[in-house]
């Protein structure tokens, strides 16, 4: 997620050599005391917003705490990780038997009443609607679902963007882990725009130097290696690759170099567009720091076969695989992105070789071994070789991982709707509610969470099964004994 150029803090200065070298350029840097207490003010005033109505907010107080339009607007987005606008449920705002009924009527979503109260105006009203008749209009049409006037009016506009409220979709985050994700975003703006990437201090053997070759032409890249494999010089490939036209291609095979080679010998520079002007990145320790350089990086593979060469065949394969679930029908909701994002917290950078994502629960899945640092999203790591684990597996999995999410640690109560318990109540009395009533009951897509809201109601009188339903306990147990027999 690099910044928009509009919203990319950052000082320039022309260099000294009379134009034959592009202007140097500094992206801003959120790493002193001051910035961290400015940024914990933002979060809690952030969170404090959460179920607010877009329509609500005021576009300046974040400008106000930072005193600087662009480095606010940057820290929105860097928010945005973490928060999100959505459209309400109709439970929300009516109640779940209200909710209910429309529903059993066709009428689950705000376009759907529009149609519907079109239709009406149409067929009553000859296809106008004055003002002063609305009130009544609405009321009539409410009336069988228990809904007044002012009610049908506000369902009909809950889509609009000014009716979306603010949510949080994972834990609060920290001011250290935000600026990182900042720091992150201000250098990778300008390597999403680079040209030529230029590294120094790698000492690549011959093998090596092939392998970054390899991973180079992956990424629709072209790697120069010279001087005896100390430089490797990345520029575009005037050629098809697995990723035509994507941005950022020469910034992922710098982050795939510092996380596989990295070291404190290593230096370098990226030129970058930025609107219509050529300026210059440097590349020391502490920006590669700050891009996720690993210092101790890992053993190449044995056997001929080298480490980016085994590790993007495996991907490859596995990508396949995954889009032919999909398009079966298998993938259990799960949309698949190659090669997504980095990951960045406040204890390092993780280059996912895929994101599955389903609603608002993301997944991120490495191919070997996890690495170092704590992550705010669950992470699977897929062996590589022998032990690699199939589509189906590596689905059934994001799906236990999403099923075991965090509850928000400022709630004393488990935060569990009531529509959820009067289910439980009712699968304890009539013995079994299946998933699909449950589901359309909650107006839920999928089964993620209400396998959670199942888990934090801790109700020992039923157990939610999954693709079957909430089960009261005898009823469970009279499965397993059939099973057993």
């Amino acid at each position: 997620m690099a910044f928009r150029l509009e919203d990319f803090k950052k000082t320039a200065r022309k260099s000294a050599d009379g134009g034959r070298v592009p202007a140097s350029v500094y992206p801003h840097q959120m790493k002193d005391k001051k910035a961290g207490a400015r940024l914990a003010l933002a979060i809690r005033t952030f969170d404090s917003l959460a179920g607010k109505r877009r329509g609500e907010m005021d576009a300046g107080v974040m400008a106000d705490f930072f005193g600087d339009p662009r480095l606010a607007r940057g820290v929105i987005a860097c928010l945005g990780r973490f928060y999100q606008y959505r459209t309400p449920a109709f439970a929300e705002v009516i109640g779940g038997d209200a909710a209910r009924r429309l529903v059993d009527a066709g009428l689950a979503k705000p376009m759907a009443l529009r149609a519907h109260t079109f239709a009406h105006v149409n067929a009553e009203h000859g296809g106008f609607l004055r003002e002063a008749q609305r009130a009544a209009c609405y009321a009539e049409l409410g009336e069988p679902f228990g809904l007044s006037a002012l009610e049908w009016d506000t369902l009909l506009h809950l889509d609009a963007e000014e009716n979306q409220v603010l949510a949080r979709v994972g834990p609060i985050p920290t001011p250290a882990g935000l600026a990182a994700l900042y720091n992150f975003h201000s250098l990778d703006t300008p390597l999403r725009r680079a040209t030529r990437i230029q590294l120094t201090g790698l000492f690549l053997t011959s093998a090596e130097a092939s392998d970054v070759r390899a991973l180079a032409r992956h990424l629709g890249v072209r790697a120069v290696v010279e001087g005896g494999g100390q430089t490797v010089t990345l520029t575009d490939l005037e050629m098809s690759s697995l990723l035509p036209r994507r941005p950022g291609r020469l910034g992922r095979c710098l982050l795939h170099l510092l996380q596989t080679f990295g070291s404190k010998a290593l230096t370098g520079h990226a030129d970058a567009l930025l609107g219509t002007r050529t300026f210059r990145l440097a590349l020391n320790t502490d920006t590669l720091k700050t891009l996720g350089m690993t210092p101790a990086p890992p053993e190449l593979g044995a056997g001929g076969r080298s480490f980016f060469r085994r590790h993007f065949e495996a991907a490859a394969a596995l990508h396949k695989d995954l889009l032919k679930l999909r398009a079966q029908g298998q993938a259990a909701g799960w949309r698949i992105a190659r090669l997504p994002d980095p990951v960045v917290t406040a204890h390092g950078v993780l280059l996912p070789d895929f994101r599955l994502t389903r609603g608002d629960r993301r997944v991120s899945v490495v191919l070997g071994e996890e690495g170092k640092g704590e992550w705010d999203a669950p992470v699977i790591a897929v062996p590589v070789g022998r032990k690699a684990v199939s589509a189906a597996d590596l689905l059934a999995r994001a799906q236990e991982a999403v099923s075991n999410l965090f509850t928000p640690p400022e709630r004393a109560e488990p935060d569990v709707p009531r529509d959820v318990r009067a289910l439980c109540d009712r699968a304890a009395a009539q013995g079994m509610v299946d998933a699909a009533g449950a589901l359309r009951a909650l107006h839920l897509l999928d089964e993620s969470p209400l396998i959670e809201w199942v888990r934090r109601a801790a109700d020992p009188r039923v157990r939610y099964l999954p693709g079957i339903g909430l089960c009261s306990q005898e009823l469970v147990a009279a499965i397993g004994k059939l099973g057993s027999q």
